[in-house]
């Protein structure tokens, strides 16, 4: 996300939810690595966020195993299991209820 930590914020208390996607920590934009992205995520919370991958992409992976990928390298980034359910379950599921 480019917006500040004060905009972000300010985005969840009116109830949003913020979506960090795994494509940049790809080789082919690698602007942020995993480790970013897990602070990233960290700062404002895991229960105010999701996570996507952003691929589709002729010449990325297939989007199931992006999201394969994103997860094993948040969990090797050190991200808990429990804020990745968060992100990739829980709050989508909220989501759409």
């Amino acid at each position: 996300n480019k917006e500040s930590i004060e905009e972000q914020n300010k985005l969840i208390s009116l109830g949003s939810y913020l979506e960090y996607t795994f494509l940049p920590c790809m080789p082919s934009v690698n602007s942020v690595s995993p480790t970013e992205l897990k602070e990233k995520i960290r700062r404002v919370g895991a229960n105010h966020c999701i996570l996507t991958t952003n691929f589709g992409q002729p010449f990325n992976p297939p989007p199931p195993e992006g999201m394969r990928m994103a997860i094993g390298h948040l969990l090797a980034a050190e991200l808990s299991e429990k804020d990745i359910e968060m992100l990739v379950k829980t709050n989508p599921i909220g989501l759409l209820t």
